[in-house]
């Protein structure tokens, strides 16, 4: 879970910091000094709502401030051009250094997009130093752009990258915990309309398997248009799946469905640090599924009535 911080977690916070910091004089990249980021910015950050946290467990793990003022580093800009003028700026991003490697970066940047999407602004701005290779490859992996260099008030530069947000529709993660009544309401309803209704296949949607998934789903002006659930392994496969994809009469077409699709890829192989996806696909969607990086395993079979085949994608193989 995401969340706003309070002043509760500020110690914590302070310790994840200071991992960060040693993180980074370890890999001689002088992005953070000794006093930077200080006790005084993170507390004037949570007391602006401006800081999150990622807690698992009761646990905080990662840290970062999302910042929607505008960043006067950015008015400094050399060797390129921002494309939006309405931004918010991704600061102080830092994991613990016993979950570093679990993905958890990039979860907190892919829930930075999420909110900027929700609440109106046009792009997200990041920066970071030239030698953190770590964090420019899930910017990269993200979509977003290099756009140059910028000078920091105290000292030195920094290589500075922005993604423009697609505002057509928003994309949301949550465990079914985290859903209103009113969420899995339209879930299901938007399961029924396309498996069952329109696709005439009479069979037990709900599964049970609800409770243990996680679920993307989109939302264009209040409506559902989009959804897809992440099966964790050993509920359906011993790989972790993706299932129930559907999107919307109303919305085919607009690359909801692909949004969709690559972000459950993208949150299994980088997130959960799975590197084999198992699914068991319309037979007739195998060619985009190919195309997503999907190989068929097997024969075709009979699933409630409509002809399946099972497929494999190994992020090794790319």
């Amino acid at each position: 879970m995401i969340r706003l911080a309070n002043i509760k977690d500020l110690d914590r916070i302070i310790e994840i910091i200071n991992d960060g910091k040693k993180t980074l004089a370890d890999n001689n990249i002088a992005q953070w000094s000794n006093d930077y980021p200080s006790r005084d910015v993170i507390m004037k950050d949570i007391e602006n709502s401006e800081f999150y946290v990622m807690e698992l467990e009761q646990e905080l793990v990662a840290v970062m401030s999302l910042i929607y003022e505008p960043d006067s580093s950015y008015d400094t800009l050399k060797g390129g051009q921002w494309q939006k003028s309405s931004y918010t700026a991704v600061h102080r991003l830092a994991v613990a250094s016993e979950h570093m490697g679990n993905g958890y970066a990039f979860k907190m940047l892919e829930f930075v997009l999420e909110k900027t999407a929700e609440l109106g602004f046009e792009s997200v701005r990041i920066d970071t130093h030239e030698d953190n290779l770590a964090i420019i490859k899930i910017a990269e992996k993200l979509g977003f752009e290099y756009r140059g260099i910028i000078s920091f008030e105290s000292s030195g530069t920094g290589v500075a990258y922005e993604k423009i947000i697609d505002r057509r529709f928003g994309v949301y993660l949550k465990t079914f915990e985290e859903f209103s009544i009113y969420e899995v309401y339209d879930i299901l309803k938007l399961r029924q309309d396309v498996f069952i209704v329109e696709q005439k296949s009479i069979f037990h949607d709900i599964d049970e398997q609800d409770y243990d998934c996680l679920h993307y789903s989109a939302y264009k002006k209040g409506e559902l248009i989009g959804y897809i659930r992440i099966l964790p392994p050993g509920m359906s496969f011993d790989e972790p799946s993706m299932g129930r994809y559907c999107v919307s009469e109303s919305a085919r077409g607009q690359g909801v469905g692909k949004v969709l699709f690559e972000k459950s890829i993208s949150y299994i192989h980088e997130v959960m640090n799975e590197p084999v996806i198992r699914i068991e696909a319309q037979s007739y969607l195998a060619e985009p599924y190919k195309r997503a990086g999907f190989k068929i395993v097997g024969e075709e079979y009979d699933l409630d009535g409509v002809p399946h085949i099972e497929m494999l994608r190994n992020c090794k193989e790319f």
